[in-house]
């Protein structure tokens, strides 16, 4: 029986070997930690992707931890003791900044699988980083233009809202829509602004994404059945911060203007009528 266990193990032990040298050829940063030992292993693509070579890096606990950001280190910590005391939790996942070499801080991407003996403590963790700096920063970088796209237009004070063509979504609303209408973000353009369950008859996506017709404006007016205002409203695809086609639409309310006019069309047939009957 001895003799099987050990087999056993030893065959354990070849194919996790295989599967780390897999995961080596690969170039994936991974690590392995053993918790009954205290040992850490940090792979050679681990290390480079802090701009290290393999031997420039100590295997430790102590290397990973050093690295973490400031503001990410007392919550990233907490959470692998938490991890590690849980007998039920196998799987592990967060984000945290690691120092690069040069400087920098590499947004990194941590799963984590964990091994545990028949009492539930965990005797090892294995894992694995992936960089996801680039997607941090273009995030950042779609949210500060967003910010300024929000600050110009809350600027203005006619209705200005984007929505997805397909479906329908609010994707930005001004200020002029969210004292018109409240917090409707999110919410199909349809039902926030019509009060319709369906989209509307009128919706001019198929004018402004017709073939030829992207980025020219059109330009109509509607009474709005929700507020009963009337509205010139000037319609255009424009290729949103994240790279779709969306409509943008601005609308002026014209509702004076338009009750001025009505006015004076009934005068001037008052006068009209007066002159046809002496």
């Amino acid at each position: 029986r001895t003799t099987e266990e050990g087999s056993g193990l030893e065959e354990l032990r070849l194919s996790e070997e295989r599967h780390r040298l897999a995961l080596e050829g690969s170039h994936t940063a991974l690590w392995d930690w053993d918790l009954v030992a205290g040992t850490l292993f940090l792979s050679a693509a681990w290390k480079a992707q802090l701009g290290y070579q393999d031997h420039e890096l100590d295997n430790a606990f102590e290397t990973w931890s050093s690295a973490l950001h400031d503001e990410d280190r007392p919550r990233v910590l907490a959470q692998v003791e938490a991890f590690v005391a849980d007998v039920e939790a196998h799987d592990w996942s967060t984000t945290f900044r690691l120092r690069h070499k040069d400087g920098t801080w590499r947004w990194i991407q941590a799963r984590a699988t964990t091994l545990r003996d028949d009492q539930g403590q965990a005797t090892r963790m294995l894992g694995t980083h992936v960089d996801r700096t680039a997607e941090r920063e273009a995030e950042e970088a779609l949210e500060a233009e967003q910010g300024k796209l929000r600050a110009l237009f809350d600027g203005i004070e006619e209705v200005i809202y984007v929505a997805d063509p397909e479906t329908h979504e609010l994707l930005f609303v001004n200020e002029a829509v969210r004292a018109l209408m409240g917090d409707v973000l999110g919410r199909p353009c349809f039902e926030a602004l019509q009060g319709r369950d369906s989209p509307c008859p009128f919706c001019t996506n198929e004018r402004i994404f017709a073939e030829g017709r992207r980025g020219e404006a059109y330009v109509w007016e509607f009474r709005n059945e929700v507020n009963g205002r009337w509205y010139r409203c000037s319609d255009k695809a424009i290729r949103w911060t994240d790279g779709r086609w969306v409509r943008m639409e601005l609308a002026t309310d014209i509702t004076e203007t338009r009750q001025a006019l009505e006015r004076a069309e009934a005068e001037e047939l008052k006068v009209r009528t007066f002159l046809d009957n002496t």
